[in-house]
């Protein structure tokens, strides 16, 4: 019984010998991956610090377009209404049931001055219609969804005032609140 106890005891420490291993290859891993995910923040920390003094111009830009169609291949019924839940006055959102096209363009230039303030100024135009003929300008509702220009970082600023940003526009809320400042 005594053999066979030093055995066992043997291949435990041969057991734990090699774990000791893996747990010091792994800690060598990890020890590479964090200092290649340092270089790559560091990387992403210099790339931040260049664009967040850019000056220019961006364009983004949003569109949409539903195309309902029925058994017959004719044009289809939709909306938010046209759900379970439409039936008792439930309008659920976008659900790929809508048969409007929709777009909106912004514009956005950003400004930094010598002494670390910016200005940024926006422009978000957007259309809609409801009609299969997009072409139809007269159905069109063409609109200025936001214009804006905000001021941040100024050096005449201070105590409570310090990191204030001045803004004087009409904004867009994505909640549609209807909010006036």
């Amino acid at each position: 019984r005594l053999a066979a106890l030093e055995a066992r005891v043997q291949a435990a420490e041969a057991r734990a010998e090699a774990a000791e291993s893996r747990a010091s290859q792994a800690e060598v891993k990890a020890s590479a991956a964090s200092e290649q995910a340092q270089v790559a923040n560091n990387r992403s920390q210099k790339v931040d610090e260049k664009t967040a003094g850019a000056q220019g111009f961006e364009f983004h830009g949003y569109a949409r377009s539903g195309l309902l169609v029925n058994g017959n291949g004719n044009g289809g019924r939709g909306g938010p209404y046209l759900t379970p839940a439409g039936s008792v006055g439930g309008a659920v959102g976008r659900l790929g049931n809508e048969d409007d096209t929709y777009m909106e363009a912004n514009l956005l230039k950003t400004q930094t001055f010598e002494d670390g303030s910016w200005a940024r100024y926006k422009l978000m135009l957007a259309d809609g219609v409801e009609t299969s003929n997009d072409w139809t300008a007269s159905d069109s509702s063409l609109n200025t969804r936001q214009v804006f220009a905000e001021i941040g970082n100024l050096a005449s600023f201070d105590g409570p005032f310090k990191n204030a940003v001045l803004w004087a526009g009409k904004r867009f809320d994505r909640d549609n609140f209807d909010i006036h400042w």
